[in-house]
């Protein structure tokens, strides 16, 4: 398996959606994307969630962008991600996190092995009461 990035500036590399849940017509996606952070190294991903749809036979398109600037008072929005989607998101994440850490932001499209970077869950700074 690999992790792709294409650089789209010196300080900012986006990678490939990561898709976390999908039917035939709807599908929610985390778009990553490595940023050199001044401020804080060790804050180098970010990105946006998506939620596509689109008809049966057709391509993908971002649905409408949801302005949450204009929520009025005692509204929210709530989206949900489901234990399994959390577990690819933060995998997925964790990959990004260590090509920046190992290679920074390198200029053009690059792929790397994720046979190099295995996950690993780590409990060990959870510290018990």
């Amino acid at each position: 398996m690999q992790v792709t990035v294409n650089s789209t500036s010196a300080d900012t590399a986006e990678g490939k959606d990561i898709v976390l849940r999908e039917t035939r017509t709807t599908r929610l996606l985390f778009r990553p994307m490595i940023v050199n952070n001044d401020q804080n190294e060790e804050a180098s991903v970010r990105g946006w969630f998506l939620f596509q749809r689109k008809r049966p036979g057709d391509l993908w398109e971002d649905y409408q962008e949801y302005d949450a600037t204009k929520l009025k008072a005692d509204e929210f929005f709530k989206l949900e991600i489901k234990a399994e989607e959390m577990l690819t998101l933060m995998t997925e994440l964790d990959m990004y996190y260590k090509v920046y850490e190992d290679y920074g932001i390198q200029w053009g499209y690059n792929t790397y092995s994720k046979k190099r970077y295995p996950h690993r869950k780590n409990s060990s700074n959870i510290k018990g009461r």
